[in-house]
């Protein structure tokens, strides 16, 4: 596993892809931990659940005795058939206000995002951007209709690949991830298509293009691969040059993470790694990492407020952390139970040491997690997504009668 090429917002998985379905999956260590399904077009942080039903508004009739009125069972069947016309008029919504925006029916303002691949990461920066600009000012592109429903309930719009249209905006963020594509580039630059120039077109990449691994100090301006290096970096060092070219703006972003999903949660799955404890990973939070795209998306710190335009930024949190001092911080933290042993030998390959000096100047920007350490210690493993996860939960609680 590759800890800096988690920055694709591959959390626990340790590749370069990116959204994935949290679906819980019992654990012994006390708690739940998300399961990741690779689906390419994941576009969901909410648990899984038998919720749709109550996301939608579709009516649950409650069981009736046989002894009842011929009357009353058609009565019955009209209000669940009324309760269905409706579902389907509120189902439709999302993908008509998708269409306006993104097929040419309403002008798009120079407030509305397309999100290719609305997925962990995603899904936050569409609601960051719609507690900004305001509803209907979001559309999540997916390959499937699979989570639209989820998407639905965040606000953001949800539309297929398929049914995209040829309708542009003015701010494109493409969050897809290498694994889900036969040809990256390729949907890379279908993207691109579908920005109008206007405003800012960001690629979210991965910080493991940089090669220090010698443990020691790696900023924006340390070496990257080249070209033909290995098929890994292959894919995203084509991607960014194809994002660039054409005047977009690239975020390498390390280890993300948040409560429930990263290399945390995968270490305690596995209780014994076949790791060097010592080895340096960096990180950032799933929230940091979308407020940065955010930031970038608005062009703060830029002269006079214009867009950026080919752009190299860095995500992290700036305070590397070793395997073992990050599982002793999420222990600590009381919110897990269980266990790590690191059975790995040291190596030549030690990590790196990873700062974005040029990135937070330029931007403005801080982290709302300083450190992994002190998120584990000061929130008790508590965001954004565990409140979804709760709320969803919740729902799927509740009395279907």
């Amino acid at each position: 596993m590759d800890p800096d090429l988690m920055g694709k917002d591959a959390g626990d998985v340790g590749t370069t892809t990116d959204h994935v379905l949290l679906a819980p999956r019992a654990s012994t260590e006390g708690m739940s931990y998300p399961e990741e399904r690779e689906v390419n077009d994941d576009h969901g942080v909410l648990a899984a659940g038998n919720t749709e039903h109550i996301l939608s508004g579709t009516p649950i009739v409650p069981h009736e005795p046989a002894a009842h009125s011929s009357r009353i069972s058609q009565k019955r069947s009209q209000r669940a058939a009324a309760g269905m016309e409706r579902v389907a008029v509120a189902a439709a919504l999302p993908s008509v206000v998708a269409a306006a925006g993104g097929a040419g029916g309403a002008a798009p303002s120079g407030d509305q995002l397309l999100i290719v691949g609305p997925g962990v990461l995603g899904s936050y920066l569409g609601s960051l951007w719609l507690e900004a600009n305001g509803p209907g000012t979001v559309v999540g592109q997916t390959n499937s209709t699979t989570n639209h429903a989820k998407l639905s309930a965040l606000g953001i719009s949800p539309r297929t690949k398929e049914g995209a249209g040829s309708g542009t905006f003015p701010n494109v963020t493409f969050a897809a991830p290498p694994s889900g594509s036969a040809d990256y580039v390729a949907e890379i630059k279908a993207a691109l298509s579908l920005w109008d120039g206007t405003g800012t077109f960001v690629f979210t990449s991965s910080a493991g293009v940089y090669t220090v691994e010698d443990g020691s100090a790696c900023d924006e301006s340390a070496p990257t691969a080249k070209l033909g290096d290995n098929e890994r970096t292959d894919r995203l060092l084509a991607a960014e040059n194809a994002v660039l070219e054409a005047g977009g703006c690239v975020v390498r972003l390390v280890g993300l993470y948040h409560a429930q999903r990263g290399a945390h949660t995968f270490f305690l799955r596995q209780g014994e790694v076949q790791r060097w404890g010592g080895y340096l990973v960096n990180l950032i939070h799933y929230e940091d990492a979308a407020g940065l795209c955010c930031v970038v998306l608005r062009g703060q710190g830029a002269p006079a407020g214009a867009p950026y335009r080919g752009r190299v930024f860095l995500g992290c949190d700036g305070v590397p952390v070793t395997f073992e001092d990050m599982m002793a911080a999420t222990l600590d933290s009381g919110a897990f139970s269980g266990s790590v042993t690191f059975t790995g030998p040291e190596g030549p390959v030690k990590g790196k040491r990873m700062s974005n000096p040029a990135t937070r100047k330029q931007l403005q920007w801080e982290p709302k997690y300083p450190s992994y350490a002190q998120f584990m210690r000061d929130s008790k493993a508590h965001d954004w997504y565990s409140e979804q996860e709760a709320k969803m939960a919740a729902v799927a609680g509740m009395p279907h009668a």
